[in-house]
C-alpha cells in the first residue's frame, strides 16, 4: 500500500510538472510569436527607409546628370552660335517651346480623365 501511494504521489507531482512545463513552452510560444512580429514589421521599415533613400539617390543622380547634359548642350549651342544675341533668341525659344509642350500634356491629360470619367459614368 506505501508504494501504491509513493506511485500515485509520484504521478501527481509528474503531473503538475508538465502541466508547468507545458504553460512555460505556451508562453515562450507566443513571447516568440510576437518577437518574430515586431521583427518582420521592423525589417519591413527599414526596407521601406532603404529604397526611399535609394530613390532619393537615384533621383539627385538622374536630375543632376540632366542638368549637366542640358549645361553641356547649351554651352556647345553657345559657341556654335557664336552670337550672344542669336543664342538667346534660341534659348528662349527653347523655353517657350518647353512650357508649350507642358501645357499641351497637362490638357491632354486632364482630357483623357474626362473622358475617362465619362467612360465610367456610363457603364
Amino acid at each position: 500500500m506505501a508504494t501504491a501511494k509513493v506511485i500515485i504521489q509520484g504521478e501527481n507531482r509528474m503531473k503538475s510538472a508538465l502541466k508547468g512545463a507545458k504553460g512555460d513552452i505556451t508562453g515562450f510560444s507566443l513571447s516568440i510569436t510576437k518577437l518574430g512580429s515586431v521583427l518582420k514589421k521592423a525589417f519591413a521599415v527599414t526596407a521601406v527607409i532603404a529604397g526611399v533613400k535609394k530613390l532619393g539617390s537615384a533621383l539627385k543622380n538622374t536630375l543632376t546628370n540632366d542638368f549637366a547634359v542640358a549645361h553641356r548642350a547649351y554651352k556647345q549651342l553657345s559657341i556654335a552660335l557664336g552670337d550672344d544675341e542669336a543664342y538667346k533668341g534660341v534659348v528662349e525659344n527653347i523655353s517657350r517651346l518647353t512650357k508649350a509642350d507642358s501645357i499641351w500634356t497637362s490638357r491632354t491629360r486632364l482630357q483623357d480623365e474626362r473622358s475617362s470619367n465619362t467612360r465610367q459614368a456610363s457603364f
